[in-house]
């Protein structure tokens, strides 16, 4: 079935129901100083009442969601059926911790590739939307993307710390935390490219809505190897995405990096 604008409106006001939902769970806990908690049973125990409140909203369409605690709740959805990516919340545990951002993500996916996408920030409360191909926005203002500038890279494995000697008490490093809001920030040009090169820590969950609105702001992700980004409903698969203004930029990127790679630099 083809992905039209009557779908794509009646989409967002859904999914905009299902972020404010998840709102009100983060708004409802109890407080607690920033920066503690992050316990991996705390951790679970968010995303799923988060998954839960989003879930109760996105009923409506009547589409398969694949989530993030859930995996795949309904029917394996066949050639051009629609079916919704969801990550109640990228960054449990920047926000567990009080250090932005943390969003929502949900995305609409038809044959593998993404054609619809919400993101909020709700650190910040700051929304990116897309509906239709061709159009996207932020806070009501249409966005495009830029080439060049920032550069944004995936947050650190705790294998990749040992190096430092800092021991268990600091588990992670931080460069943002939320893939979903830094793809967003290269669909809006306040970032020029993101990159994982080695760690592949994207599934289906986290990035199908950002990258629709990325592809509808002009830009695109790529693999390593210069394929499209697939997006099959299964979030046992992680991807490697490395996402610019065009999908010139990326691949020229991507290019760069193997180069590198293979002259051992």
């Amino acid at each position: 079935m083809s992905w039209d604008r009557e779908r794509g409106a009646e989409f967002l006001a859904v999914a905009n129901r299902a972020a404010d939902a998840v709102a009100v769970v983060l708004e409802s806990r109890p407080a607690r100083p920033e920066g503690t908690g992050g316990a991996p049973t705390e951790i679970k125990d968010l995303d799923e009442a988060a998954e839960a409140a989003a879930l109760t909203e996105l009923e409506v369409l009547d589409m398969p969601v694949l989530s993030e605690e859930a995996g795949l709740i309904g029917a394996l959805p066949g050639p051009g059926e629609p079916w919704i990516a969801l990550d109640p919340i990228d960054g449990t545990r920047n926000c567990l911790h009080g250090y932005p951002p943390w969003s929502v993500a949900i995305g609409v996916v038809v044959d593998e590739e993404p054609v619809a996408g919400l993101v909020v920030d709700l650190s910040c409360s700051r929304r990116w939307w897309s509906a239709n191909a061709g159009e996207a926005f932020s806070d009501a203002r249409p966005i495009a993307t830029r080439a060049g500038g920032l550069v944004i890279l995936p947050s650190s494995a705790p294998d990749d710390l040992r190096p430092l000697g800092l021991g268990p008490d600091y588990p992670r490093a931080r460069l943002a935390g939320s893939t979903a809001v830094d793809l967003c920030r290269v669909a809006d040009g306040s970032a020029g490219a993101f990159v994982d090169w080695d760690r592949a820590i994207s599934q289906a969950h986290d990035i199908a809505a950002s990258l629709a609105i990325l592809r509808a702001a002009g830009g695109n992700a790529l693999t390593r190897e210069g394929a499209p980004v697939r997006l099959p409903p299964d979030r046992d698969i992680f991807h490697h995405v490395i996402a610019a203004a065009s999908s010139a930029e990326a691949n020229q990127l991507a290019a760069r990096v193997r180069e590198r790679r293979q002259r051992g630099g």
